[in-house]
């Protein structure tokens, strides 16, 4: 059933539309890297971390105004689509600039981490994604911007706890 509504919404959009989206992303991931950028360079990194992270996020809105727009739901779907019409020369070149894009974003995320942790090189230290947590791990409450141990958390009452990557 989900896989016939999900080739209904495929029939449904055109190449040029998916071309379209995915040219959108790119230049909404360029223009904000240069405006990041911009804002480190005219200030401090942990300045632009404390006070204009939000920027970033213009990225999670575009790909969520085109995924709405396309009528799809993941980057999954998209991905299929794309593979599906590969042999399209626009669609080819749609796909190299996303991906060439998506690597300078998550190249500027891994500067800021670095930038963040300095010259002492704790990164060992953080968790990757697939390790296991011990109530004992530290982290920042986002609300509080105070450093609490897991366990602090649970209070008897249900929690939801999501852990945040590169400001997104």
């Amino acid at each position: 059933m989900a896989q016939t509504r999900f080739v209904r919404r495929h029939l449904n959009m055109e190449v040029k539309d998916v071309c379209s989206s995915l040219s959108n992303i790119v230049s909404t991931i360029e223009n904000t890297l240069v405006e990041a950028t911009g804002y480190i360079q005219s200030g401090s990194l942990e300045d632009f971390v404390s006070n204009k992270v939000g920027c970033l996020f213009k990225v999670i809105r575009c790909y969520s105004d085109e995924f709405k727009r396309l009528s799809i739901f993941t980057k999954r779907e998209l991905d299929d689509f794309c593979q599906g019409h590969f042999r399209e020369s626009g669609v080819q070149q749609a796909v190299a600039d996303l991906d060439e894009a998506e690597i300078k974003w998550e190249e500027f995320l891994q500067d800021v981490d670095k930038g963040l942790l300095g010259s002492n090189d704790t990164s060992a230290a953080l968790p990757r994604a697939g390790d296991l947590l011990t109530l004992n791990t530290v982290l920042t409450d986002a609300r509080t911007q105070q450093e609490v141990e897991i366990k602090t958390l649970f209070r008897g009452d249900p929690v939801l706890l999501i852990l945040l990557r590169h400001f997104a």
